[in-house]
Parts: C-alpha cells; structure tokens; sequence
C-alpha cells in the first residue's frame, strides 16, 4: 500500500498523534507550529521523532515500503502497524467465512452465525430456512434475531406456540411422514410458501429430512426452484437415501393444477394440528429420546438447560409409548414383524428403565445402546412401508 500525495505520515507516541499537514503547518497538543523540512516533537520522557521530506518524496512507515523507506519508522509504530495488519486480515478472514456458501451456490447456504440452538440450519432459498426444531428459548430468540415471521413444522409433536406468539411470529403445523408427502400435505405446504409472511423457517425434528424436504418440493411447486435444484438441496442437508419416498417427491415436483388449485383454496393452515394415534405416540417417543441422549452425555445427570429431566422417568415415558403403539390400528396394519420389532424396542425400553431405577449407570449405559441400536434397526426395517396417498 502507498501513500497518495493527499495522504499525511502519521508519527504516534505515547498514544498523542501528530500530523502533518499540506501547509508546512503542524498540530502538535493544542497549537499549530509552523515546520519547515524536518518536524520535531519531544515527548514527555524527552525523546524525538521526525519525519523527513526530501523533494516531493517522504520517509514514512508503510506496509509493503522496502526496508530503506521503513528507516524512518518512528519508535515503536512497526508493533502498532503489524498489529493493526493482523486485526484487518483475521476481520477480512471471518467476513469471508460468514459468507461462505454450503455448496457455492447463490440459494443454499448455512446460517449467517453460529447457531447452537437451530441445528442443520441452511438457508434453501428466497427467504426459506430449513432446520432442526427450536430447542428451548434460546432456539425462538435465534429465529427473532434472523428475523423469522413464520414457523412450519412438518412434525407431529405438538409445536410451541406460546413461544412464537410472544415473539410476534406465527406457526403452521403440516406433519409428514418420512416416507413421503401425501396429497393433501403437498397442497398445504404450496399454499403457506405462497401465503405465509417471509422469512419462514421450517422444521422436522432434526432438520434433515423430512424438513428440508418439504422445504425443496414447496419451493419448486411455487416455481422458485427446480425440481433437480431441490434434490441438491436435499443431499446438502444430508438427507438420507433410506427415505426415497422424500426424494421422489421432490424430484418429481410441479405446479399445481387447475383442479388443485380450486381444492387448495379451502385447505387451512392450523397453529397445531390434529395429530393423534401413531404419528401421536412415535412424537412422544422422540421428544423422550432426545431426553435420555442428554443425560445419557451428561452421568445420567439432567443437564443444566433442563434441570427438571428425571433419566428413569424419560425411560419410563418411552416403554409407555411403545407399549401402547404395539396395539395401535397402524401397527397392526404394518404387520405382525413390524408389532414384534416394537415389542422388542419396548423391553429395552423398559430394562433401561429398570437400571436407571436401580441407579446401576453402567448398566444403563448398555441397555441405552440396546435400546438405540433397536429403534435405528425398526427405522431401517419398517419407516418407508406406510403408505402415503
């Protein structure tokens, strides 16, 4: 970097500037001397600097001057100057990472901050986000500060609306399953993108499926993306191959018809749907799950963001709901395996339970795992054979 003949060498010590100025003229504490080819001024411990002028050329400290030029350098500026260099290239460093892209593309990109509290944030398209559910306080106040206007959650637990009204935000509730988006799901998920105020942040539980599918195929539907934009969305949220129906769905979006636009007209967008049976049941059990995975990190301790949590009782909430649902009409409907792989989930469930009842924490550890390693083995086995319209 040079300096421009309008620019002026600036001389620092003890923290007191001087300049010097196009009239020969120099301010030095309160008054202006008049200087002529060399300016002096003495500090309190009685040392002097000077900046010399030689024709229409002058001896400054600068970055990038050579080591000769450099000789004028006034005690103490180089520290100042390097240090001022360092602080613009880590500025210039984390300004670039901000805004860095997911994939280098213009559409999809992840949060503009560290986000603790929305997990599997990406920004999917014009005023779209795509994430995990809002985790506590902090997970609505993050939603505030990016300015969200409307929250759709495609999950069957029931969402928290106390907390986006206080917050002057709204919710929509349009549960999907992960094996794809029925009929009637599709025409609600179109109908909010287009009608919903923006932003809209929607959201699964994890944020990396069945939400960010929703997302993708919404937005190709109102023409704001392709179809085959949408699929690269899904792989860059990490949406799994396990659930082609999502990936069908996306892949094969389009415009509504005619007819389905009539019908659309008269879908509505409740705060929190009417969720019972199954779809009920399978919610508990996450919410609970997720319970026991922090205290499970934590000792078998609640954590400090959940001090209420009680590990037996998170345990007992889980045995309950898979009990239940062996019984279930869509149970039966699925099949004698699928009603013997939830009966086995459930005395996991239960034997956990048990051990964290009886506070044998290692014990605990191996049935949680048990218990993990059963439901991932249902999930794999059973989660695409419901039927969607």
């Amino acid at each position: 970097m040079s300096l421009s003949r309008a620019t002026r060498p600036i001389s620092i010590d003890d923290s007191r500037i001087s300049r010097r100025w196009p009239t020969g003229r120099r301010r030095i504490g309160g008054r202006w001397t008049r200087t002529r080819s060399t300016t002096r001024r003495t500090s309190s411990i009685g040392r002097a600097f000077a900046f010399r002028r030689s024709g229409s050329r002058r001896v400054c400290a600068t970055m990038g001057e050579s080591s000769a030029t450099r000789s004028g350098m006034v005690p103490g500026m180089r520290p100042l100057v390097l240090g001022l260099t360092a602080c613009v290239v880590v500025a210039l460093a984390a300004s670039c990472a901000s805004n860095e892209r997911v994939d280098g593309s213009s559409d999809a990109r992840s949060a503009d901050h560290e986000s603790h509290a929305l997990h599997n944030l990406h920004r999917f398209g014009d005023g779209v986000y795509s994430g995990s559910v809002p985790h506590g306080e902090a997970g609505f106040d993050e939603l505030r500060a990016m300015g969200v206007r409307t929250v759709i959650s495609v999950d069957a637990a029931r969402p928290d609306v106390e907390a986006t009204r206080a917050r002057g935000m709204r919710y929509i509730q349009i549960p999907i399953q992960y094996a794809g988006i029925s009929s009637a799901e599709r025409l609600a998920l179109t109908k909010a993108l287009r009608e919903a105020e923006r932003p809209i942040y929607v959201h699964c539980h994890h944020g990396k499926h069945r939400g960010p599918a929703a997302a993708a195929y919404a937005l190709a539907t109102c023409g704001e993306i392709t179809p085959e934009r949408g699929v690269e969305l899904l792989e860059i949220s990490g949406t799994s191959k396990s659930y082609p129906g999502l990936w069908e769905v996306v892949g094969n979006a389009d415009a509504p018809s005619p007819e389905q636009e009539r019908v659309m007209a008269s879908v509505e967008l409740p705060e929190i749907a009417q969720v019972t049976g199954f779809a009920a049941g399978m919610a508990g059990v996450d919410r609970a799950w997720d319970h026991l995975k922090l205290m499970a990190k934590n000792g078998w301790r609640a954590p400090s963001d959940h001090p209420d949590l009680v590990a037996a009782a998170e345990a007992g909430v889980v045995a309950d709901h898979l009990r239940t649902l062996i019984d279930d009409e869509e149970s039966v409907a699925y099949g004698e395996a699928f009603q013997n792989d939830m009966a086995r989930s459930a005395r996991e469930a239960s034997e956990l339970e048990a051990a964290l009842v009886d506070r044998d924490l290692s014990l605990a550890d191996v049935r949680f795992e048990a218990l993990g390693a059963s439901c991932n083995a249902c999930h794999d086995t059973h989660r695409n054979d419901v039927g969607v319209e």
